[in-house]
């Protein structure tokens, strides 16, 4: 499997490929786009740059088809609310509409994708569309080392899964989520809806804090959240970096601390590249629950938006029926009429004589003494004994102590003490307490266990059940130690 993402100034190969015994092998190579060269499309320059992230490669990695991966600047976006008597079957046609209102002729005959949403009651519509254009530049781009489009994805879509879960559906606050990197930072800014704005937020790295301080003035929408990723997001103390730009700090690495994209990260020893590569583990992700296709643009046929055309309409003229032409026989057909040879004729007339005479002989051997012809007796066949195989008794399930789970309690609300005091509940119950913290956000209204199995969530919740939690969320994870994470269901004595 070949995953290439051409982004907003960088581009990256993430391929997976099958060995002996099943094991997958993986490789990965990137390449940042200069300042200069990135600001615009140009075919030449970017087959340079693909080629220099291919021979850092071995030879004959990635050939065939590929996922792409394409950064918002080759997309035009639109965000839609949809009016509430639009029917689903009606809902197609009044997105193509919209897409030619707003984006022009060059959506005539592109491609696009929408993913509708609910937010207080009404709907709306994320669409992405790839002009036919830009669509044929791609595939000429990849096609001079031989590589041909098999899907495509926007970056957006896999950016927005990675955090989508932390937002709070109830609450009309923008999240900016930025890569911070050596010379420039890129972002894209959601809600939790999904993608906001088509607009690629771009910052010199130089003097982060201060420029993002300039930029929550700047827009229109509060921005309430920064997620932070990028290879520098680990250098930076959550806190100070808070107070500096004056937007509540999330770093990406800890958003994904417990996230099933970690474990299969970890699975594909891309562990300490989650960061970097977090769109194409996102992808991965998706393929491994076959979930790609709601996220993926349909290339099986062009989505063609045709302009509706006003075409004078006469009376129609009678329509005469024409008679089906007579079958036309060829000159030997018409000229000869079938022979049938004499030989024939005999060979035929001396094979019924023949089986006259034997049947006539069959009908009649008892009358001429040549014995008689025996039936043979029925005879009864015993019915099949039915063995009864005892059913086999069910194992019990191996009683779980309390003293043998070790808990991480992190506060989802915000309320300080209430970590403690819950510690020192569990505590009482015998479970073992690692360590307790805060949570990626304080607006989780439900509590939520990530435990390894379901015994293990049904004990703890209904432990909790005591203190108000009547329907924990349960998440699964492969490690060892079970992660509470306490909403505002959670009242403690």
């Amino acid at each position: 499997m070949n995953i290439v993402s051409l982004l907003h100034n960088k581009i990256q190969i993430v391929t997976l490929k099958k060995r002996l015994l099943g094991k997958n092998q993986q490789y990965q190579a990137s390449v940042i786009i200069p300042v200069e060269e990135s600001q615009e499309f140009n075919l030449d320059q970017w087959a340079l740059h693909l080629k220099k992230v291919l021979s850092m490669l071995p030879e004959k990695t990635v050939s065939g088809k590929v996922k792409l991966i394409l950064g918002q600047r080759f997309w035009h976006y639109r965000r839609l609310e949809l009016p509430a008597d639009v029917t689903d079957n009606a809902l197609s046609g009044y997105i193509k509409e919209q897409l030619v209102n707003n984006v022009g002729d060059q959506a005539q005959n592109g491609y696009y994708k929408y993913v509708i949403n609910d937010y207080k009651g009404k709907k709306y519509a994320g669409v992405y569309l790839l002009t036919q254009k830009t669509f044929s530049d791609l595939t000429t781009l990849l096609s001079f080392y031989d590589l041909k489009i098999e899907e495509v994805y926007p970056e957006a879509l896999l950016i927005f899964s990675l955090f989508e879960k932390t937002l709070n559906k109830q609450k009309e606050e923008a999240a900016l989520f930025l890569e911070y990197e050596d010379e420039l930072s890129t972002g894209l800014l959601f809600n939790s809806t999904g993608l906001l704005s088509e607009k690629t937020i771009v910052i010199e790295s130089a003097n982060l804090t201060k420029k993002l301080k300039e930029l929550k003035k700047a827009e229109s929408q509060t921005i309430a959240r920064l997620i932070l990723g990028g290879k520098l997001s680990t250098q930076i103390r959550q806190d100070n970096f808070t107070k500096e730009c004056g937007i509540w700090t999330n770093p990406l690495a800890k958003v994904l601390q417990n996230s099933f994209l970690k474990q299969l990260a970890s699975k594909l020893n891309l562990e300490s590249k989650l960061l970097e590569y977090n769109r194409e583990i996102a992808l991965l992700g998706l393929i491994e629950n076959k979930e790609q296709s709601s996220l993926a643009l349909d290339l099986k046929t062009a989505k063609a938006i045709p302009e509706p055309k006003r075409v004078p309409v006469s009376d129609p003229a009678p329509v005469i029926p024409t008679a089906a032409p007579m079958p036309v026989l060829s000159t030997r057909q018409s000229r000869h009429l079938p022979n049938f040879p004499i030989k024939s004729i005999f060979k035929i007339l001396l094979l019924i004589v023949i089986s006259s005479a034997l049947t006539y002989a069959l009908f009649n051997i008892g009358k001429w003494g040549l014995g008689t012809i025996r039936t043979l007796k029925n005879t009864k066949v015993a019915p099949p004994t039915l063995t009864i195989t005892p059913k086999p008794k069910a194992t019990p399930t191996p009683k779980i102590n309390r003293s043998e789970i070790t808990i991480e309690i992190l506060n989802g609300t915000g309320v300080a003490g209430m970590a403690s005091s819950l510690q020192s509940e569990l505590e009482d119950l015998e479970y073992q307490i690692s360590q307790i913290g805060n949570a990626d956000n304080y607006d989780y209204e439900q509590t939520v266990i990530i435990a390894k199995n379901q015994a293990i969530f049904k004990l703890i919740a209904s432990d909790l059940k005591k203190f108000s939690v009547t329907k924990p969320k349960f998440e699964q994870t492969n490690g060892n130690t079970t992660t509470v994470i306490f909403g505002a269901d959670l009242v403690l004595p």
